[in-house]
């Protein structure tokens, strides 16, 4: 009887672990799958730790995540036939390497970015925040808005074309009155795009005027 006792103990001892450690599984490709949707599927699980007995989880559910560099914490709501047994976290080493264009040395705001700037190489950009440039291409040329220390990723928020004018060039301002076009020689005032609302300054008069740059180089002004 006490055999039987002991076999039928074991056997549940077998069960138990065996569905604890499926449950784990589960948990452990649910976390896959939700890391991936928030974060990318260019990313690598390197750790995964639960330090919860899962003995009567039969059912979990994913409630947040938290990020410091590589480690991440997610915390879950644990079940049983619909009933919460409790919370717990589980801890992540996460990477996310990818090859992207860093500063090679200090790169300062209003800078126009040049070849020897910058560099590609392949960095774990995993918990860094921004939208970084993978091709020399999507920099060299462009302008810088903030200062990029050495090695820092290039965000690409803060790179932009240069402007089509710069302030102080000579324009040409155009105006038409009652059917009679007057032109005007202008110093713009500050940089601009084609399309931009710009203000520039009278040669002869010294009056301030306000028009659209065109893409002729040209300030269209509206007449009255």
């Amino acid at each position: 009887m006490m055999r039987r006792s002991s076999l039928l103990a074991l056997l549940i001892f077998i069960f138990c672990v065996a569905f604890s450690s499926q449950i784990e599984d589960s948990i452990k490709k649910a976390v896959e799958d939700y890391l991936v949707s928030n974060f990318g599927n260019s990313i690598k699980i390197l750790s995964f730790d639960i330090n919860t007995n899962l003995e009567n989880v039969d059912d979990f559910e994913i409630l947040s995540h938290f990020v410091n560099r590589d480690d991440v914490r997610i915390l879950l709501k644990l079940l049983n036939n619909g009933k919460i047994l409790g919370y717990c976290r589980v801890n992540l080493k996460v990477v996310d390497y990818r090859k992207v264009v860093v500063a090679r040395r200090i790169i300062k705001s209003g800078q126009v970015i040049q070849p020897e700037d910058v560099k590609i190489v392949e960095l774990n950009v995993f918990g860094k925040r921004g939208n970084f440039a993978e091709k020399m291409e999507d920099v060299v040329g462009k302008v810088s808005r903030k200062m990029f220390r050495e090695d820092e990723p290039i965000d690409l928020f803060y790179v932009v074309q240069p402007p089509d004018v710069k302030a102080g060039e000579i324009l040409t301002a155009v105006v038409q009155l009652d059917g009679l076009i007057v032109t005007a020689l202008v110093r713009l005032m500050h940089d601009a795009y084609f399309g931009d609302v710009v203000r520039a300054r009278n040669l002869s008069t010294g009056f301030l005027i306000q028009g659209i740059l065109g893409t002729d180089y040209k300030i269209y002004v509206s007449g009255s």
